[in-house]
C-alpha cells in the first residue's frame, strides 16, 4: 500500500499480486488493485476486482465508494449514486457527501446536489472543495448570488485560485454584478496567459457597463487567441447589435453556426439579430429545440426564453409570447423586497420634508448643464435623452451609475458639508462629460435617479429633471418582458411588485415636486409620440434650449444606446407601443390590481 502511495504502481501491484497468491480473496488486496486498474484506465478489471471485494465484506463502504467512481468513470452516473447511497448510509463522511453531490449534478439534479455539498460542510466546514462545488451547484440551480457568496468563501481561503476566481465572476455577472464581476474576473487573469474564455467573460461585463471601446478590445484580444471562439463572437455581435449593424453581426456569427449543435450563446444573439432583420419565424425555429435540449445552465435559460417571447410578440403569437416571459422569470438571479422598497420610500419623504430642506448644506456648483432624466424603467428615457442627444448643444451621456454611489456614501449622514458635496459634484461631472465642455445642458439618464433627487438637489442647485411617463400598464409589461439582470430592477420579475413599484415612483414623485426647488417637467410618452414636435418643444423650453429641428430627427444620430431601447430610437415616432398591453390583458390581473392602489 505505502509503494502505491508513493507512485510506485508496479512494485504496488506486485506486492498485492503476491498476497492475493495467499489468499486469493484477500478484500484489501482486491480493493486497492482496483483502484490502480481505476487509475490506468482499465475500468472493466477495476470493477471485477471490487465487486470480488464486495463478495468478501458486502457493504463495506470504501469499496463502495470505489465502486461509485469507477461506475462514474463508464458513464453509469445511475448506479455509481446508488452505490454511494449505501456507502454514506454506513459511513457518512464529508467527502462522501462531497462525491454525492458531484454524481447529482452531472444528473442535473441540482437541488440534491446542493443538499449534498450543504451536508458535506456540515460536516467539515472548513471542506473547501465542497465549498466550491456547492457554489457550483447554486449556479447550475440558478441561485447565482448564492453561488457567488460561497465562491467567495472558497476564494478567501486560497485567493491564489484562479479558477474559483473566474467562477466567483461569473456568478457575479449573472447577478448584473458587473463591477464586481471585473474585480474577480480580474483576480483570474494571467499576463500573456489569459484564455479567449476569461477575455470574453470580462468583455460581456464591460458591454454591460456600457464601457464598448474595451469589450470590443477583449471580444477581438478573445477572437485573436481562436478566431472560432463562440462566445467572443457573440459577443461582438451583440456590440453589432447595438450599434445597428445588423447584418454585420449576422455575418460574424456564420463560422460558428452549426444549427442546433451552436453554442447557447451563439444561437440566441443570432436569434436576436434575426428579429431585427424581420426574421422571427426563423430565429424561433433556432431557438425551442435548444431550450428543450437540457444543455443550458438558468442564466442562459432566463436569456434564450426572453428572446423566444420577443420573437413570438412579433409574430403575433401573444399567448405563446406570455409562456416564454413567464418561464423565464423563473430564474431570478436577485430577490426584490417590496416592504423593504417601501420603508426607503417613506424614509425618503422623511429626510427630504420641507423644514429638512431648508437646512441641508448644498453644494456651491454654478452649474445648470445637468439634466436628469428619471421615471420607471421602459418609460421613454431613451427616447428623451435620443431627441436630447441630436441637438448640437446637448451631451448625452446615457445611464450612469454615479449618483447612486454618491447617494450611497454620503446617506449615512445629514450633515454632509457644501465642500464635501461641491467635491461629489464636480467629480461627477469630470466623469460624465468629459467630452462636454461646451454643451449648454449634459443629459444623465438613469432612469432610478428619482430616487436620489434629494441629493441631486444638494449636488446640482441649478439642476433640471425631466420625468418620463407613460401609460403604467405598458410601462408594466415592457419591464416583465425584458430581461433585467441588474439587482435595482429585481422587482420586474413579478407583476405585482412591478405595480406596486410604480405606485411608489409616482408617490416620491409627487414628493420631489411639493418639496424641491428643483424644475421637474413631465414628458408623456403618448403625447410624444403622437405629436412630436409640440412635445419637443416644450422639452427643450424647459430645459432653456433653443429649438432645433434636428431633435426631431433623433434617429439619425450616430452613437451606441445601450440600454433596452437600442433598436427603438433608430426609428423615428411611432404609436405601436402604446396600448400593447391589452394584447395581454388576460394575463396581467396581478399588475392591474397593483396599479388600481395607486393614490
Amino acid at each position: 500500500m505505502s509503494r502505491h502511495r508513493g507512485g510506485d504502481k508496479s512494485a504496488a501491484r506486485a506486492a498485492l499480486g503476491r498476497a492475493l497468491k495467499m489468499r486469493p480473496d484477500h478484500p484489501d488486496a482486491l480493493h486497492m488493485l482496483a483502484n490502480i486498474d481505476g487509475e490506468e484506465g482499465d475500468f472493466a478489471r477495476a470493477e471485477q476486482r471490487v465487486m470480488q471485494a464486495l463478495a468478501v465484506r458486502p457493504g463495506f463502504p470504501a469499496y463502495l465508494a470505489t465502486l461509485a467512481k469507477i461506475q462514474s468513470s463508464i458513464g453509469q452516473t445511475q448506479l455509481a449514486i446508488a452505490s454511494l447511497e449505501k456507502a454514506i448510509e454506513q459511513e457518512p463522511t464529508s467527502p462522501r457527501f462531497n462525491d454525492m453531490g458531484r454524481l447529482l449534478l452531472v444528473e442535473q439534479r441540482q437541488g440534491e446536489a446542493v443538499s449534498a455539498f450543504e451536508r458535506a460542510l456540515e460536516i467539515d466546514p472548513a471542506n473547501r472543495i465542497a465549498r466550491i462545488n456547492l457554489g457550483v451547484a447554486c449556479f447550475s440551480a440558478g441561485d447565482a448570488r448564492t453561488a457567488a457568496q460561497h465562491l467567495e468563501h472558497a476564494l478567501s481561503m486560497a485567493p491564489g485560485d484562479r479558477g474559483v476566481a473566474q467562477r466567483l465572476g461569473l456568478a457575479w455577472q449573472a447577478c448584473g454584478e458587473h463591477e464586481r464581476a471585473i474585480s474577480a474576473l480580474g483576480m483570474a487573469r494571467q499576463p500573456e496567459k489569459d484564455s479567449a474564455a476569461l477575455l470574453t467573460s470580462l468583455g460581456v461585463s464591460y458591454t454591460a457597463l456600457g464601457r464598448f471601446d474595451e469589450a470590443l478590445e477583449l471580444f477581438d484580444a478573445a477572437i485573436e487567441i481562436d478566431p472560432f471562439f463562440a462566445d467572443a463572437l457573440a459577443g461582438k455581435a451583440e456590440l453589432l447589435e447595438w450599434q445597428g449593424d445588423y447584418a454585420q453581426g449576422l455575418r460574424i456569427l456564420e463560422p460558428v453556426m452549426d444549427g442546433e449543435a451552436s453554442e447557447p450563446a451563439v444561437l440566441t444573439v443570432y436569434a436576436r439579430l434575426l428579429r431585427r432583420t424581420g426574421e422571427a419565424s426563423r430565429g424561433a425555429a433556432l431557438l425551442k429545440p435548444l431550450e428543450a435540449s437540457g444543455r443550458l445552465n438558468g442564466v442562459q435559460l432566463r436569456q434564450l426564453r426572453f428572446t423566444l417571447g420577443d420573437l413570438m410578440d412579433q409574430l403575433e403569437q401573444y399567448e405563446e409570447a406570455f409562456d416564454w416571459y413567464r418561464l423565464a422569470h423563473q430564474f431570478r438571479p436577485n430577490v426584490f423586497s417590496i416592504d423593504a422598497h417601501r420603508q426607503f420610500i417613506e424614509a425618503l419623504q422623511v429626510r427630504f420634508d420641507a423644514d429638512a430642506l431648508t437646512r441641508l448644506n448644498r453644494s456651491s456648483l454654478d452649474d445648470a448643464r445637468p439634466v436628469f432624466i428619471v421615471g420607471m424603467p421602459r418609460s421613454g428615457t431613451s427616447l428623451a435623452e435620443q431627441i436630447l442627444a441630436a441637438h448640437p448643444n446637448v451631451f448625452a451621456a446615457g445611464e450612469r451609475s454615479e449618483i447612486g454611489r454618491i447617494a450611497q456614501h454620503i446617506a449615512p449622514r445629514e450633515d454632509t458639508s457644501a465642500a464635501e458635496l461641491t467635491q461629489h459634484a464636480e467629480a461627477y461631472l469630470d466623469a460624465v462629460g468629459g467630452e462636454s465642455a461646451d454643451a449648454q445642458r449634459i443629459t444623465d439618464k438613469m432612469p432610478l435617479n428619482f430616487l436620489y433627487l434629494g441629493w441631486i438637489a444638494q449636488l446640482f442647485p441649478r439642476a433640471r429633471i425631466v420625468w418620463c411617463r407613460r401609460d403604467a400598464r405598458d410601462t408594466g409589461l415592457s419591464c416583465y418582458s425584458t430581461n433585467f439582470i441588474d439587482p435595482a430592477l429585481a422587482f420586474c420579475d413579478d407583476l405585482g411588485d412591478i405595480g406596486r413599484y410604480s405606485n411608489s415612483c409616482n408617490e416620491l414623485m409627487r414628493h420631489w415636486q411639493n418639496v424641491l426647488d428643483l424644475p421637474v417637467f413631465e414628458l408623456h410618452y403618448e403625447n410624444l409620440v403622437r405629436e412630436p414636435e409640440p412635445c419637443v418643444r416644450e422639452l427643450l423650453g424647459a430645459l432653456d434650449l433653443d429649438w432645433d429641428p434636428q431633435c426631431l430627427e433623433f434617429h439619425k444620430v450616430e452613437r451606441v444606446v445601450k440600454t433596452s431601447s437600442h433598436a427603438q430610437v433608430r426609428e423615428s415616432f411611432y404609436t405601436r407601443s402604446v396600448g400593447r398591453w391589452q394584447h395581454y390583458a388576460m394575463h396581467l390581473k396581478p399588475l392591474l390590481d397593483a396599479l388600481e392602489q395607486d393614490g
